[in-house]
């Protein structure tokens, strides 16, 4: 497959994914349980899964849990969102030029305002120092890319299976089989529960990032490990690639 062909597969995938209503993962739980209060006309658009412009099947891909704006932050709207969700909605509705509103437009816009949100200088930056990357050669998405209100995520066992297994099936495993990446960090342990619960055959490797607000011992230990494991596999790929 070539990288055009690869590139067309993923803003086609990317623009199906997009067209999935919150009602296959919310139910009718969403509107009294999980629909953000602000912001509502953005809560109802999911952002597609982010593919940077250099990426190559076996690269690294961020798995978070949910995108943030769903809580009171989100009364008003902050820059990054002003330019991103005009995008998002356009792409959505679009019944042409997918690969160009997809690679063109989404993005690179993506990649300018992911490094404003509160998330990237304590959670994504290290990681990608530490792997040798930019934004540019990886993969982010989220387990669940719609919004939720309060930026809560499921934890319940109910919950879970109300929400995540569905997500799993319907948006998760189509696209990481797709982009087909070697390592797969998890953005809190979180994540890797879900995975436990709902992929326990997932196709590649996986670390996880400890994003516990309370810096205890195990806290920084767990991510001084995660780090040193990203700087092996970093030193492994150049020695193979030399």
């Amino acid at each position: 497959m070539s990288n055009r062909e690869f590139k067309e597969e993923v803003s086609e995938l990317a623009h199906q994914l997009v067209q999935i209503d919150r009602s296959v993962f919310f139910g009718i739980q969403d509107q009294a349980k999980w629909l953000p209060k602000h912001q509502l006309d953005n809560a109802t658009v999911m952002c597609p899964p982010f593919v940077g412009k250099n990426y190559e099947k076996g690269g690294l891909l961020l798995l978070g849990i949910n995108p943030g704006g769903g809580g009171e932050r989100a009364k008003n709207i902050n820059e990054g969102d002003q330019k991103l969700y005009p995008i998002i909605k356009d792409f959505k509705i679009s019944k042409d030029e997918i690969y160009k509103k997809y690679w063109s437009l989404f993005v690179p816009t993506f990649r300018e305002v992911k490094p404003t949100w509160d998330i990237y200088p304590q959670h994504i930056e290290p990681l990608l120092n530490a792997s040798g990357v930019t934004l540019d050669e990886i993969c982010y998405l989220n387990v669940l890319q719609y919004r939720s209100r309060g930026d809560k995520y499921p934890d319940s066992i109910s919950d879970m299976n109300l929400v995540i297994k569905p997500s799993f099936e319907n948006f998760v495993k189509p696209f990481i089989k797709l982009v087909a990446p070697s390592m797969v960090v998890c953005l809190g342990k979180q994540v890797d529960k879900y995975i436990k619960s709902y992929w326990v055959t997932i196709p590649c490797k996986r670390l996880v990032w400890n994003r516990s607000r309370a810096l205890k011992p195990e806290v920084i230990t767990d991510r001084e490990d995660c780090i040193e494991s990203l700087k092996l596999r970093n030193k492994s790929y150049k020695e193979v690639t030399k």
